[in-house]
């Protein structure tokens, strides 16, 4: 037998549920009757991946559940067209800064259910990496793609090592245009920033582009508004400003609406 970890979660009706789930394309594979003549037990499969109902859950009128279930799906936004008038959307197609792009909903019981597929950035962007002209031209057709994302595609295609010439043409075609923002006046932002409160970022130029990287490794893409003001393209709204105080110091500083998180360099790039 194969080995897999299929979860099972407890709920209040296990026919019903498992009714509701064949309405979203669900597959049932087993069931088990109970003494009241209905279902006690059901295990339905959805692609590759399978999940399990159990008799013994209450009912709950939480916003959120103890689990979640997390569907890997194909094109999300043609099921939300599909299940938008059906189910309880929670959140509506959208892009998060973890390269996804998702879809939730929660059923009958209040669980929630996301359904992801990779993003336009993450297909975009790794097929300029792969340097895959077809990736590339798929990916620009999918919704998500802002001027902001065509950006950073342009600026990535354009300083590579080796830039492909037909991705660069294919992105030009598609609205992109890089900033006239010379590479000495992005590096000057190069550095680590300690954050007021603890903690840093680190700031790099890769490939034309200056990269904002967390403690924990993430990295986003800062898109030049002008020399000193950038938008990170994974965090939507959010702002980064560079400034430099009347004392000298270098400072940095996050703003999300009345939010404002200001950090200080403490380190340039070049220093060990």
């Amino acid at each position: 037998m194969t080995r897999k970890c299929v979860p099972m979660i407890h709920v209040p009706d296990v026919q019903a549920t498992a009714s509701w789930y064949e309405t979203i394309g669900f597959r049932i594979v087993q069931t088990a009757g109970g003494e009241d003549g209905g279902l006690s037990f059901a295990r339905l499969a959805y692609g590759d991946s399978e999940v399990m109902f159990n008799v013994g859950g209450v009912p709950s009128s939480a916003r959120r559940r103890e689990v979640d279930l997390y569907v890997y799906a194909e094109d999300v936004d043609g099921l939300h067209a599909t299940l938008k008038d059906r189910v309880d959307i929670f959140k509506e197609p959208h892009d998060t800064f973890y390269g996804m792009r998702e879809l939730i909903v929660r059923d009958l019981n209040r669980f929630w259910i996301t359904f992801g597929e990779a993003s336009a950035a993450t297909r975009l962007l790794g097929g300029i990496a792969d340097a895959d002209l077809a990736a590339v031209q798929a990916a620009i057709t999918r919704p998500g793609v802002s001027a902001d994302l065509l950006t950073v595609a342009l600026m990535k295609a354009t300083h590579a090592s080796q830039p492909n010439q037909a991705i660069v043409r294919t992105l030009g075609e598609a609205g992109a245009a890089e900033p006239a923002i010379a590479p000495d006046q992005l590096l000057q932002h190069e550095g680590t920033y300690a954050r007021e409160g603890g903690g840093h970022v680190r700031v790099l130029l890769r490939e034309g582009l200056l990269r904002a990287f967390t403690e924990d490794g993430f990295g986003a893409h800062l898109v030049p508004i002008d020399e000193t003001s950038f938008r990170p393209l994974e965090f939507g709204t959010t702002t980064v400003a560079f400034g430099r105080e009347d004392g000298g110091a270098v400072t940095m500083t996050f703003s999300h609406g009345a939010h404002h998180e200001r950090h200080t360099r403490v380190q340039d790039a070049g220093q060990p």
